[in-house]
């Protein structure tokens, strides 16, 4: 295929599963779908849909994948995207820390604010991409969409 990042859409996080569950069952399916990947020269991604993931980092680590997509904040989930991403010190891109309920719903004063908290928090260091937490639901203002564009822009 001429991709060159894959996508998992299945959750990586604790919302459903305990950590035990997650290391017998997810994990060996996980590290063979990235060996499988990385041999063919792919990046491997994985979805955490705002899920607890702070119990299982070492498995991800383990887990061979090289970026985790709809990272947010407590307290929905456990961990902060600047301890995931200082974690794995370079070694996995982490994306999102905007909830699409907020962007949605939200001013674009407050969105340009939420993308700017996120930005200070989780950018620092690089290998961090700011996006929703799950999709931009239908109907969201685009003067929300340019807030965040306008942060990304004069933020970097």
């Amino acid at each position: 295929s001429p991709a060159t990042v894959f996508h998992d859409g299945a959750v990586t996080g604790l919302g459903m599963i305990s950590p035990k569950i997650f290391e017998e069952y997810y994990l060996p399916y996980t590290k063979k779908y990235a060996g499988i990947l990385h041999k063919a020269g792919k990046l491997y991604t994985n979805h955490t849909s705002g899920e607890p993931i702070g119990n299982i980092l070492n498995m991800i680590r383990e887990s061979g994948i090289d970026g985790l997509y709809g990272l947010t904040y407590p307290p929905a989930v456990d961990t902060m995207i600047s301890e995931v991403r200082d974690k794995f010190a370079g070694k996995l891109a982490v994306m999102g820390g905007m909830p699409s309920d907020f962007i949605a719903t939200k001013t674009p004063g407050e969105v340009q604010e939420k993308a700017e908290e996120v930005l200070k928090d989780a950018a620092p260091g690089g290998h961090f991409m700011l996006g929703t937490v799950d999709d931009t639901p239908y109907g969201t203002p685009p003067e929300n969409l340019k807030a965040v564009s306008e942060v990304v822009q004069h933020m970097g």
